[in-house]
């Protein structure tokens, strides 16, 4: 499903994205914006908790500079939603292995740092 990604860029099924985004049930959501700049909290991704995937991918950027809140791995954690952070170029890669797997996965990518 992910192309490619570079820092600040990632391009999905031919569509290029320079911003944020969350991709839940094959759908792209762009322009994802976070109160907490680059903190990561329950409310910025309740579309995607709520959509119960298998599995959570968080793309924490291209050096992983953003992190989530205790809450909201708490959260996961209580909800036993299974979620893996990396950086964004381990995370696209792992994403893109699950898709193929056929697991219902989300995602949730830091584009830049």
């Amino acid at each position: 499903m992910i192309q490619s990604y570079s820092f600040g860029r990632m391009v999905i099924e031919d569509n290029v994205f320079t911003s944020d985004l969350k991709i839940i049930d094959g759908r792209v959501v762009g322009n994802w914006y976070r109160e907490g700049g680059h903190v990561v909290s329950i409310e910025d991704v309740g579309d995607i908790i709520s959509a119960t995937p298998d599995l959570i991918v968080f793309g924490t950027g291209y050096h992983g500079q953003m992190k989530m809140t205790d809450v909201l791995e708490n959260t996961l954690a209580r909800r036993k939603i299974e979620y893996i952070a990396q950086t964004t170029p381990q995370a696209q890669r792992l994403f893109n292995r699950m898709v193929a797997k056929g697991k219902k996965v989300a995602g949730a990518f830091h584009l830049t740092c």
